[in-house]
């Protein structure tokens, strides 16, 4: 089958993955004359990712964060299909179609949902939101951050279900530090939600009758269950293909500090199938984008690759959401539970980065607890002075944590191999992630706004 029509003229990028990273990017070449891009993917729709779990509790939810991909590439070449070769500069599909690029973009992410079109995604979170409200005892096999979550959101939605956690490991959460997996369980406990630890649950035939057995011989009835373990890498199929050599042993792309695929000049790799030693997280999946993007910018506008933008691993910053309110927060030894204040948002590049997906302009989708802030639906200035006042008293307590565990954060680096110049670096960034700048008036916490707009589209990506 014959390749899309370009403009020969224009360089050819082909993106492969429309993820959180592929559809950022692909978003921003979108701007750039020079480029005529391709997006290949899977399935015909972007998804916000950290809103999934909200869509199994709430799936009217899903209609705001599902979104297909002309709506926001409107005009742009998009094959819905998998690729499944690369060779000689040309990318082959599952269809049968070949694909030149001058530059390649693999985004591919984990493996997913088998859903192509919108309306079956839907229809997947309906069920799964049927199976739960038509049970009463829940069953969640795993306990990362996806166990986690949906624990949470079950916990809070429908407090009365009983909900079990299995998990094989020693704690919860093992990408944080053992004080934020003890605050979660915790979290959990006091939502009675059981956790088991240090324990598997084989899935077998007899499971259908709602008998579930365990790695130790524990018996646990369950109405229903949902397996939360990691999705494989997308990257088996490149197994076959030219860049079989440049995955490392655990599947994903070594790639270097501008994200070029070891081995490749005009070959990139973003998101979670790189090898970057950071947290895999959408809003660093969202700057990888924003990286590749300037330095394809740079490439056709004549560099010899030597003034392109290199990319800092992200800082240990981990956000887990606890239902509808209430979300985990940890940046460097500094971990904090509870309702956190939209104001935190702002506060740092690290949490603004996490940009909202906007369902109209009275309603705001934040990332960091998937929260509703109805900022334009106060019936008077009364209503919308007491929100402030309330939210400004949120800010103090989280601020009031915030303070005591710096003094412990002070403790933990002098430990740390870094000589005192660097302990107090180390603090005093710490101090500006979290507002405590001596410069900045704290009531600027409460006071500055927004930077989030709405547009017709339902979607707003961050600015390159």
């Amino acid at each position: 089958m014959a390749e899309p029509r370009v403009d020969k003229k224009k360089k050819r990028v082909v993106v492969i993955g429309g993820g959180v990273a592929g559809s950022l990017l692909c978003k921003t070449l979108q701007k750039h004359r020079h480029f005529d891009f391709t997006l290949i993917d899977s399935k015909e729709y972007f998804e916000v990712t950290w809103a999934r779990l909200r869509s199994m509790v709430e799936p009217s939810f899903a209609k705001r964060s599902v979104i297909n991909h002309h709506e926001y590439l409107q005009g742009a070449s998009i094959i819905t299909s998998d690729a499944n070769g690369i060779e000689d500069n040309e990318v082959s599909t599952t269809e049968g179609r070949l694909i030149s690029y001058d530059y390649l973009v693999i985004a591919t992410g984990h493996m997913g949902s088998k859903c192509v079109t919108k309306p079956e995604k839907l229809r997947e979170y309906e069920a799964d939101n049927e199976k739960i409200k038509s049970s009463e005892s829940i069953l969640i096999i795993g306990g990362g951050p996806t166990g986690v979550e949906l624990a949470a959101e079950i916990a809070v939605d429908f407090p009365t279900k009983k909900v079990k956690l299995v998990h094989k490991g020693s704690r919860l959460l093992e990408f944080i530090d053992e004080k934020g997996s003890k605050k979660v369980l915790d979290w959990l406990t006091l939502k009675k939600v059981e956790v088991i630890l240090g324990q598997s649950v084989a899935l077998t035939s007899s499971s259908d009758d709602g008998t579930y057995k365990t790695s130790e011989g524990e018996t646990i009835m369950a109405d229903c269950y949902f397996k939360c373990t990691s999705d494989p890498i997308g990257s088996s199929w490149l197994k076959e293909t030219s860049l079989k050599d440049s995955l490392n042993d655990s599947g994903r792309l070594m790639v270097d500090a501008n994200f070029r695929v070891k081995g490749f000049d005009n070959i990139f790799a973003i998101g979670d199938i790189t090898d970057v030693a950071e947290l895999k997280q959408g809003y660093l999946a969202q700057k990888h984008a924003l990286v590749v993007a300037k330095n394809l910018e740079l490439l056709i506008n004549g560099s010899d690759g030597g003034n392109m933008v290199k990319y800092t691993p992200g800082s240990p910053t981990a956000i887990v959401s606890l239902g509808r309110r209430e979300a985990l927060l940890q940046v460097w030894c500094v971990t904090s539970i509870g309702r956190v204040p939209e104001t935190c948002l702002h506060i740092t590049d690290t949490i603004c980065i996490l940009k909202p997906f906007i369902r109209s302009s009275s309603i705001f989708v934040h990332a960091i607890s998937h929260q509703r802030i109805e900022v334009n639906e106060m019936s008077s200035t009364k209503d919308a002075l007491e929100s402030i006042d309330k939210r400004r008293k949120i800010a103090d307590q989280l601020i009031n944590q915030l303070d005591e565990q710096l003094v412990e954060c002070k403790e933990e680096m002098k430990r740390l191999p870094h000589s005192p110049a660097d302990q107090e670096a180390v603090i005093a960034h710490a101090k500006i992630l979290l507002g405590h700048k001596k410069n900045v008036p704290r009531t600027n916490l409460h006071t500055k706004q927004p930077s989030i707009e709405p547009t017709s589209s339902g979607i707003r990506f961050p600015k390159s």
